[in-house]
């Protein structure tokens, strides 16, 4: 069986190929950004965290598979929940989902699929309710949040930079046009007045 590294490489291999098609890619990569497009990754601050986040995510499982610590609590768990397997999933998705609230955690969750399955499986429940429960909780998480620093940061920056209001005023501007109106047809509009709009 290929390693994650084999995996990750053979893909980087494909995408060099695919950038030759025209359709693809406006400039073709070369031979060096096989090499290079990987290490580039590391610069990027953003990317950084999530990478380092995996990682340390994936050691923290191979750690609790290693030392058999993900059976025990798998034993403990199932004991416990005793004819109330059930509740595991919302359980679940409410830590996930809190999770993608809060920090804005979605590819984050990848390293969970490998700590969470084997514990809905034991369970009696299927692998897709496992994948769901990680999926979808997150995902709620993430697209419910008013606090993800993620989303807070992009905003912020877009508004910075114009683009919001500039779209919003000129989405404005175009429907007062559509009904033959201007700022000042409408009595001197807040809107318009907020905006500084000169229709």
């Amino acid at each position: 069986m290929p390693t994650a590294f084999t995996i990750l490489f053979l893909i980087v291999v494909i995408l060099f190929f695919l950038s030759w098609i025209p359709a693809v890619a406006k400039t073709p990569a070369g031979i060096i950004d096989i090499f290079w497009v990987p290490m580039e990754s590391f610069t990027n601050k953003g990317r950084t965290s999530i990478i380092i986040f995996v990682l340390i995510l994936g050691a923290f499982v191979n750690v609790m598979m290693k030392t058999q610590a993900l059976d025990a609590l798998i034993g403990k768990l199932i004991s416990n929940l005793k004819n109330k397997e059930l509740w595991l999933i919302p359980i679940l998705m409410i830590f996930f989902s809190v999770s993608g609230t809060t920090y804005g955690m979605a590819e984050e969750t990848l390293g969970f699929y490998a700590l969470i399955l084997p514990i809905i499986l034991a369970a009696g429940l299927d692998a897709f309710t496992g994948l769901l429960v990680i999926l979808l909780g997150a995902g709620i998480g993430v697209l419910g949040s008013i606090i993800n620093p993620f989303l807070i940061g992009t905003a912020v920056q877009a508004a910075i930079d114009g683009e919001i209001v500039g779209k919003l005023a000129s989405n404005y501007r175009n429907s007062l046009k559509s009904y033959n109106l201007n700022c000042d047809d409408n009595g001197g509009d807040w809107f318009c007045n907020a905006l500084c709009l000169s229709c």
